[in-house]
């Protein structure tokens, strides 16, 4: 049997255990709730940048296409101004898709709702990566694999939010 005293040590102890674990409950709805806040910002941000810059890579993405059926006939090919300004809106897009993959894999975004804005763009830039492949440097070829594994991700959550 207990003492009384005891008893209030535990009663103490109780209370006290009690009232922290409130505490870390609240702070850490806290932190999610800031976590969900700051996801909402990045992705709302990801696609701005989506469209701000979705123009200009459109045409390169057309340039590219074009350009892979003229390598196949064996006609003439654009010259090298055109191909440097193409280029660098490619690889301006390429960028895009490997920060908003990787932003998807470690979490900074809500990839449900990336993917319902982006997903449509997402499946025909991975057809066209996955085309690019091979032709490029290795610097090149590297931040097009890694586009290509951020689209892969985005397609993937597009379709799993169609079948929720």
């Amino acid at each position: 049997m207990s003492t009384f005293a005891e008893r209030c040590v535990l009663a103490v102890l109780g209370y006290a255990a009690l009232t922290n674990y409130q505490a870390l409950v609240a702070d850490a709805n806290e932190v999610r709730q800031e976590l969900r806040q700051e996801r909402g910002g990045r992705t709302e941000r990801l696609v701005s940048q989506w469209q701000e810059i979705r123009p200009n890579a459109e045409v390169a993405a057309q340039f590219y296409k074009i350009d892979m059926t003229v390598a196949r006939r064996g006609r003439r090919r654009a010259n090298h101004e055109q191909q440097q300004f193409f280029e660098e809106q490619l690889f301006a897009s390429v960028n895009f898709w490997r920060i908003a993959g990787e932003d998807i894999a470690a979490g900074r975004v809500d990839a449900g709702t990336l993917s319902a804005y982006l997903g449509a763009d997402a499946r025909a830039w991975l057809a066209l990566l996955q085309q690019q492949e091979g032709r490029w440097d290795e610097a090149r070829a590297a931040q097009i694999a890694l586009a290509i594994k951020g689209l892969e991700l985005l397609v993937y959550q597009e379709q799993r939010h169609q079948i929720i």
